[in-house]
Parts: structure tokens; C-alpha cells; sequence
């Protein structure tokens, strides 16, 4: 016997096919509103994976898509006479989730993003219920109805056209005129085996906001010991002199392998540097470098940087079952934010050396650590919980202190490790810049000025162990772009190509201009 669900304010359930009829229009544009980002994806990576690669996340999209009309079919069938206000907030919604890194990064970030302090969710929500308003208002209107349809069709079918495309070109070239994979691995093998390249493994630690040797001494902090740890271990000081005092123009200049902004130019986003750069259409030149020396670039990120990147492998991915592919894939997206975000291994090197890996020594691979600390939040004693008081103040003195001895028994403890799994590889200790505080505890009141300040703030720790056959290139005061020069090479065994030594200054309170300090 059937079953009839009723009550005094709902009808009987619309029937599914019946629902599918009545309601084509608004699942038409859900469709292709959804699944138009899986063909961009595809698409824009269709040299690089396979189909069988695709399956997941194509899979967990349709299992998204199908939960979605679930929701929507018993909403409708409970509130049939807000259906088109149900149909408008779901279509809005999905949007915002597969396009969130347009919204969000492109939109909010890069053309609304004026004070720092604000809080981008509470835009994301009023252009979400403003998008919902304007969208039930032209729905009115029947013309607008009928290109909303378009749209969103075209959306679709313009990638999924160009993949076919794609796909006939790579069926139809000649066989026998594609190399084989043998023979690039052959070459591949060629080129590593060359003598003028090395092969040693490179490992790039980089500390956020770790002091200089003269800054440690203004704070009446010794770091002998790490320093005679460093020295011990062979590894070479090549001066303290920052490239730029912000994190994302440091990092962008050693993936750009010079000077991004100098002084007097301006800028109105941080689209151009790290991390965004490492996501843009095309590759940073130290990554281009690095594939022409058949080197493996991987990456160890944090909570601020992230891990999951288009030019990089990712050294401490999530731990969830999702593929690389589908980590790539949502990473783009508004569940990025809740279901991956929270499974990353932000503590770069504890990630590195926690993991089950097997080291082959000389096996051409770059490992880049972005660690966080001493950057704030600061670390308690045990240096595995987080200080409440300094999730984002560099104060106190005290706090700092503590995570920079946190930092130095991480980095000691990856440096022996290394000596022992990988004694050929060539190492960089470095920070991007110093801190950011000049309160009463640190500096003394004569110190209270702006240029004792700023030099605080470029003065860095910049250490690196490298072979002997390389040492005829070390110069003195070398900087983070020219290090990351020479150790390129190095690699190579040919003389680098140094730049000017400079610092420049990226001001916060007037973002985007930079000045050179002199």
C-alpha cells in the first residue's frame, strides 16, 4: 500500500519526475551553474592529468549537485509558494561555493579590500543576499529568464568544447611521432647525469619574522648556541640584510628571482606575489628554473600560506582520503575554507619530519619550508600549544622568545636528521624578515625611532651549507634573492648573475608603495 504524506499546510509530495518538469528551468541552471567548473578544470590541466584522475572530484561534485536537489525537493514540497526565493538562493549559493576563489580572492580581496581589519565574510554575506535580491527581481523579467539559461549553458559549453578539442588533437597525432616515455625518462636521466648539474637535494627553510644576530643582541636575548649549532654543522652566515620587509614581497622576490617593486612603484593587490603567484597562469621563474634542471619543487606550507598550489607538490597535503586532484579542485572552492584548511599540517618542518619518507640522497628534489614561527601566534613552552594572547600582536617579548627557542629545537633537530639521512644536501636557514615590535620591553628609550624600527624589521637571518666546489661564488652580504641565485648556480655549476643589493619598503599604513631604505 502506498504512502500518502500529507498535512494541513503541505500538499502531497510532488513526484520526482513531476518535479523535474515543473521546475527544468532552475535545475537546468544548477546543472550547469555546478559542473561548468569541473570542464574549466579539466580543461586548464588537461596536459598534466589524466581522465582516470578527474573521476573523484567529477564524482563528489555530482554527489554534492544530487544532495542539493535533495534539500530543494523537500523544501519546495514544505514551502511550495517561496519556491522561486529556494530556487534563487540555491542557484546564488552554489555559485558562491564553486566560484569562491572569484568572489572572495578577485572580487573582495583584490577590487573591495581596504582595511585590513574588516572582516571579508560580512561582505561575502551582503553580496550573497544582494545577488539573491537582484536575481529574484529579473527573473520578472522574461528576457532576462531566457539569458540567464544561456548563460549558464554557454558557461559550460565552451570549455567542455575546447577539452573535446583537445582530446581529438591528442587522438589524431601520429603515434609513432610522440615520444615515448622511455625515452624521455632516458633524457630525463641524461640531464641529471649531465656533470655540469648537480643532483644534491636542496632543502629552503624560511622562519617568518625570525630575528637577526644584532636584533637578538638589542633584546638582551643569547643565541649562542643555536649559533654555534649552525657553525658546527658548517653552515656559512651570509649577512643579515632583508630584500623587503613584508612576507608576500620577500617570497615574491625569490620566486621572481629579483627585485618585483622598487622604489617609487605602486601596486593596489598582492595578486602578483606569494602565495597567489604560485597559483597564477603562468609558472614563478625559480619553479621554471628549477623543471629545466629536472628538479622536483615541494612544498611545505602553513595556515597562512597554504599548501595546495598549481606549480608546487605539496609536502604536507591533507589528511582526508580526497586525491591530489580533488584537494586542487575544492581548494578553488568554498569548501576549501571548512572541510580541507582544517586537515593541512601547518607546522612546516614537525610535518616534514613526522612523515613517513624515505630520503634518496642526490634525487634532485627542492624543498621549500614556509614555517610560521616565530611569527605570531606565538607558541607556549611546550611549543605545541598556541598562545591565545598572540594570535596576532607581536607582543610580548617574552612570547616571542619562547617560540624563537621552539623554532631553534625544530630547526636543530632537522638539521641532524639531515646530517644523517642526507649529509650531500644543501640547506638555507633564512627569514623573510625581522619582528615587528618595538615596545618598552624590547628596545631600550633612546632605541624609540623609526629607522632603529625598520632596521629591526630587514635585519634577518640568512645561513646556508652548501658544497665546497660552490664556495668560489659566496659573497659577502649576500641577500635572499642572490642566495636563492646562487644556490640556482650552483646547481648548475655556473657563475651567478648577482643583483644590486637592495631593501626596500613596503608601508602598511599606505599599502602598495614602496620605498628603497637606505
Amino acid at each position: 500500500m502506498g504512502i500518502i504524506i500529507k498535512n494541513n499546510q503541505m500538499k502531497e509530495l510532488t513526484m520526482p519526475i513531476s518535479f523535474l518538469k515543473k521546475y527544468s528551468y532552475y535545475i537546468t541552471l544548477i546543472l550547469f551553474i555546478s559542473f561548468a567548473p569541473y570542464f574549466v578544470f579539466y580543461n586548464h590541466n588537461f596536459e598534466q592529468i589524466t581522465f582516470n584522475k578527474t573521476i573523484q572530484p567529477l564524482m563528489l561534485l555530482s554527489l554534492l549537485v544530487l544532495f542539493t536537489f535533495v534539500i530543494l525537493y523537500f523544501l519546495i514540497n514544505i514551502f511550495p509558494k517561496y519556491y522561486k526565493l529556494i530556487f534563487a538562493s540555491s542557484i546564488i549559493f552554489l555559485i558562491f561555493i564553486v566560484n569562491f576563489d572569484y568572489i572572495y580572492i578577485d572580487l573582495i580581496k583584490k577590487e573591495l579590500w581596504v582595511d585590513p581589519d574588516f572582516n571579508p565574510k560580512l561582505m561575502l554575506i551582503f553580496i550573497y543576499l544582494l545577488s539573491v535580491f537582484i536575481f529574484l527581481n529579473l527573473l520578472k523579467i522574461k528576457f532576462l529568464k531566457i539569458f540567464f539559461l544561456f548563460y549558464s549553458i554557454f558557461m559550460l559549453v565552451i570549455p567542455a568544447l575546447e577539452l573535446s578539442l583537445k582530446s581529438i588533437n591528442n587522438s589524431e597525432t601520429d603515434i609513432q611521432n610522440k615520444p615515448k616515455a622511455e625515452d624521455f625518462l632516458a633524457e630525463r636521466k641524461d640531464a641529471i647525469n649531465d656533470k655540469s648539474i648537480l643532483k644534491e637535494n636542496v632543502y629552503f627553510i624560511l622562519l617568518d619574522g625570525y630575528a637577526s644576530k644584532k636584533t637578538f643582541s638589542r633584546m638582551s636575548f643569547n643565541n649562542d648556541n643555536f649559533y654555534k649549532y649552525l657553525e658546527k654543522s658548517n653552515f656559512k652566515n651570509l649577512g643579515d640584510n632583508a630584500a623587503y620587509n613584508k612576507t608576500y614581497l620577500a617570497l615574491g622576490g625569490i620566486f621572481n628571482l629579483s627585485y618585483p617593486f622598487v622604489d617609487g612603484d605602486a601596486y593596489n593587490n598582492r595578486m602578483s606575489f606569494f602565495p597567489d603567484s604560485l597559483n597564477n597562469n603562468k609558472k614563478p621563474p625559480l619553479i621554471e628554473e628549477l623543471d629545466n634542471l629536472q628538479y622536483e619543487f615541494i612544498f611545505y606550507g602553513n595556515f597562512w600560506s597554504g599548501c595546495l598550489f598549481r606549480h608546487a607538490k605539496c609536502g604536507n597535503p591533507p589528511k582526508v582520503f580526497l586525491t591530489y586532484e580533488s584537494i586542487i579542485f575544492f581548494s578553488r572552492t568554498l569548501l576549501n575554507g571548512y572541510f580541507f584548511k582544517n586537515g593541512l599540517q601547518y607546522d612546516a618542518i614537525s610535518s616534514f619530519l613526522k612523515k613517513d619518507k624515505k630520503i634518496k640522497i642526490q634525487d634532485s628534489k627542492f624543498h621549500f619550508f614556509h614555517h610560521l614561527s616565530p611569527h605570531p601566534p606565538y607558541l607556549k613552552n611546550d611549543c605545541r600549544t598556541v598562545n591565545s594572547k598572540s594570535l596576532k600582536s607581536w607582543e610580548p617579548l617574552e612570547d616571542y622568545l619562547v617560540t624563537v627557542n621552539c623554532v631553534n629545537s625544530l630547526v636543530m633537530e632537522l638539521i641532524s636528521y639531515l646530517d644523517k639521512n642526507d649529509p650531500s644536501a644543501i640547506i638555507i636557514i633564512q627569514s623573510d624578515h625581522g619582528p615587528r615590535t618595538i615596545s618598552s620591553n624590547l628596545f631600550q628609550a633612546t632605541d624609540f625611532d623609526g629607522d632603529v624600527y625598520l632596521d629591526n624589521e630587514i635585519s634577518i637571518l640568512n645561513t646556508i651549507k652548501s658544497p665546497k666546489k660552490c664556495d668560489k661564488w659566496l659573497k659577502n652580504n649576500l641577500g635572499p634573492i642572490n642566495t636563492i641565485k646562487f644556490i640556482l648556480g650552483c646547481l648548475k655549476q655556473e657563475e651567478p648573475i648577482y643583483l644590486e643589493e637592495k631593501t626596500f619598503i613596503g608601508d602598511t599604513e599606505d599599502f602598495g608603495n614602496i620605498k628603497e631604505f637606505n
